[in-house]
């Protein structure tokens, strides 16, 4: 299966060399361009036992890419996982600013259906706001059924 993962951090990295280990076609989108630079030359950037060789071994296959390109990570997959950062607010709560952003994104770009999870650390009752804003963003768009995500 062609999946997009949103965000290269610990997370989304971690669960891309996983996922192209077992043979899936992953594509890791990142913002941050220098990042991307990084881990396209096999520099990761964290430590975890085996992750490295996992990472190389699997761009080496053409199953592992990273891009700062939101569209073609939106348009060449089947599945998206949004895996970026959801610091804490002064009060304690999640700051879900990135979560949206890639929202925003996947909103403005899709063309057909998608399954979309969140492997970020939300609150309860975040897919449901997603959803609800989907809804209300979608609704002019014909070509997408709007379900829930």
């Amino acid at each position: 299966m062609k999946i997009t993962i949103f965000g290269s951090g610990y997370v989304g990295l971690v669960t891309a060399a996983c996922l192209s280990e077992i043979g899936h076609k992953i594509i890791v989108v990142d913002i941050n361009e220098e990042k991307v630079l990084n881990l396209q030359e096999g520099n990761i950037g964290i430590f975890e036992p085996r992750l490295l060789p996992m990472v190389k071994r699997n761009q080496q296959n053409g199953r592992l890419k990273f891009t700062s390109n939101k569209t073609l990570g939106i348009q060449q997959s089947k599945a998206i996982f949004i895996c970026v950062g959801t610091p804490e607010n002064k009060d304690g709560s999640a700051n879900l600013n990135q979560v949206y952003q890639v929202i925003n994104s996947l909103v403005n770009e899709i063309n057909q259906d998608k399954n979309i999870i969140i492997k970020s650390t939300v609150p309860p009752g975040t897919s449901k706001e997603i959803q609800l804003f989907f809804n209300k963003k979608l609704k002019n768009k014909t070509t997408l059924p709007t379900k829930r995500v």
